[in-house]
């Protein structure tokens, strides 16, 4: 191979390694939200359980 290929070559390597790892972010991230809003609607689902519960008795 010729140098301009090497070149090319490289520059998309590290095009997709570095979307890849914007890529994995963004998939961290996202998963982290989710977390978080399960846990809050498990605490809201408990405070409407708990709220519910007080009013039938």
């Amino acid at each position: 191979m010729d140098s301009k290929s090497d070149d090319i070559e490289m520059y998309v390597e590290n095009m997709l390694n570095e979307l890849k790892g914007k890529m994995q972010n963004l998939s961290n991230n996202l998963l982290s939200k989710v977390d978080n809003m399960e846990k809050s609607l498990d605490e809201l689902e408990h405070t409407m359980l708990s709220f519910s519960n007080k009013s039938d008795g």
